[in-house]
């Protein structure tokens, strides 16, 4: 037997009227909650327990789908989809914030109405206090008196988009999550394996067959319901990317809207995996927080790099709530040197068949699409940082004095990407530009930007101490568009002993660039002393009660 099997019946009827005094209408059903006023989406917060309720975009994600099931005297009990509680008014008379509290079902604040006003639109009134839940300018939700206001009518969003059956003839495996909705039916015949995930919500029958198995440490969970989508809405450059990357993709892009939650931060871990326990989980041991990302950078070699072993810690690192970096530091594909060999840099000819270079780098392309394909069949989604660094003179890539070379790498970075994502079918990555700090000699920030329909999140390596970006170079990021990050940091590559304040390089992110969704400390090398362990005051860093932790990653 796995740990959670379990079957539940629960059978939903769409809108059903009854007069009451007060014509309300008793709804049950699985939807979204849209306010008319804003277009905005009621959300639970990420707090498991006596959360806040708040309003943001964009809908369709669990913490944004409410069952609404029915309660006694025409009122309905509105229970978040993610973890099963219920919506509830608070004690205050007036004026009240609306929070979530596991349920109770003789607390009359946990009971509405719903008022029709028209075909899906609602006016939802608590039964306790007599207030009608309302979203304010600030976009956050309360509890007002009755008015005729804009923001207390509420649009009922159901999606039945879903396939109409559904056959599980193939395996499970560790690792991988897999969630099936249908209209009617779902027959499943083969094995769910230890670690890995099945959710199955049909509208009429499942069908455990004599080839099903579900292994001691799965998820299996079956239930009979109205089919709804929890398909979160795709804000990727790649049209196909898997479910997990949107939703990864849509909580980095919106869990600033909770105030509470200000900054990821994140560790380089070198290479390969050894880096993992002095730098991240040392880390954790002396400060009792875990960092949100860990990352690392491939190249082409299968012999430095123990490529299944870092598939197998960012699977467990995934599963554990964190989230995954991976860089690309290809070797020059004419001379077969290292990143910095810079002998050979006309990048024009690795986009054109046949001109020299072009096979190597194909070939180099090849053996990186491998790791990252294993990655995807692990069920990882990374944030992919390829050819970074552009606008600097260091890699072969990068930008030559002397030479128009901008045209050409935008070629390259958009070869690359139509043969990761359309030839080599990835569709697990969130890919990062991520350009270097402008300093006299070298290009502007956005200078190599390839465009906004293949990049996904924009980012800056900055070694200053103190993190000095100037602000014009942190507004030219935000204008492309894309949410934005400090993808390498550390201190000045001639001060890097150890004796500088992370803390005061957090605040400084805080303070001076707001909109920074998450910051990525560079690894020590001999004599150099960058990760977080190695500086100062990390342990009061990672504490800072806005910073967002693994255990606080929910999407």
């Amino acid at each position: 037997m796995c740990k959670h099997t379990y079957i539940s019946y629960l059978l939903l009827f769409f809108l059903s009227i009854h007069s009451t005094l007060f014509a309300q209408a008793t709804i049950t059903g699985t939807f979204a909650l849209k306010n008319a006023a804003t277009n905005l989406h009621l959300m639970q917060t990420n707090d498991a327990v006596e959360a806040n309720v708040t309003v943001t975009n964009p809908a369709a994600i669990l913490a944004q789908e409410w069952t609404i099931s029915e309660g006694p005297d025409g009122t309905s009990y509105l229970e978040c989809l993610r973890n099963g509680q219920f919506l509830n008014s608070g004690n205050n008379v007036s004026g009240t914030s609306t929070n979530v509290y596991p349920f109770n079902a003789g607390w009359w604040s946990m009971m509405w109405f719903l008022e029709p006003v028209n075909a899906d639109t609602y006016k939802i009134k608590n039964r306790w206090a007599d207030l009608y839940l309302t979203v304010e300018p600030s976009n956050n939700v309360a509890v007002y008196a009755l008015n005729n206001a804009q923001n207390q009518l509420w649009i009922l969003e159901s999606d039945a988009d879903c396939e109409s059956n559904h056959i599980v003839n193939y395996p499970i495996n560790p690792g991988q999550s897999i969630s099936i909705q249908t209209s009617n039916t779902v027959v499943a015949n083969h094995t769910i394996y230890n670690n890995a995930s099945l959710q199955i919500r049909a509208g009429n029958d499942i069908q455990l067959n004599a080839g099903f198995d579900a292994q001691y440490g799965c998820d299996f969970l079956a239930t009979i319901d109205n089919c709804h989508s929890t398909t979160p809405t795709s804000y990727l450059s790649n049209p196909n990317a898997d479910e997990n990357s949107v939703r990864l993709y849509n909580f980095l892009r919106t869990y600033k809207d909770d105030p509470n939650q200000c900054l990821l931060l994140g560790q380089n871990i070198g290479w390969s995996y050894e880096m993992f326990t002095p730098t991240v989980a040392s880390l954790q041991q002396q400060t009792g927080q875990w960092l949100g990302i860990i990352g690392g950078q491939m190249r082409y070699t299968s012999t430095e790099i123990d490529y299944p072993a870092l598939v197998n810690l960012y699977t467990s690192w995934q599963a554990a709530g964190g989230i995954c970096e991976l860089g690309m530091l290809p070797d020059n594909p004419w001379t077969g040197g290292s990143i910095w060999d810079r002998s050979v840099t006309d990048i024009a000819q690795l986009t054109t068949p046949g001109s020299p270079g072009y096979a190597a780098w194909r070939t180099q392309l090849d053996f990186y699409a491998e790791v990252l394909s294993d990655m995807q069949d692990a069920g990882v989604t990374i944030l992919f940082r390829p050819l970074m660094e552009m606008n600097g003179d260091w890699f072969w890539y990068g930008y030559v004095n002397g030479q128009n070379n901008q045209q050409a790498y935008i070629d390259l970075y958009r070869d690359m990407y139509d043969y990761f994502t359309n030839t080599k079918q990835l569709h697990n990555l969130i890919w990062v530009y991520s350009a270097n700090m402008a300093y006299t000699g070298i290009p502007a920030v956005d200078f190599y930007y390839p465009g906004n329909d293949v990049v996904d999140i924009t980012g800056l390596d900055v070694y200053e101490n103190n993190l000095p970006l100037p602000a014009s170079q942190y507004q030219t990021m935000i204008d492309l568009g894309k949410p934005f990050a400090f993808t390498e940091f550390g201190p000045n590559h001639n001060n890097m002993d150890g004796s500088h304040d992370y803390e005061s390089y957090v605040n400084t992110i805080l303070t001076n660039y707001p909109e920074t969704i998450y910051a990525h400390a560079w690894h020590d090398w001999p004599d150099h002393a960058v990760a977080w362990i190695s500086n100062q005051n990390a342990s009061q860093a990672l504490n800072i009660p806005c910073i967002v932790s693994r255990d606080d990653i929910n999407y």
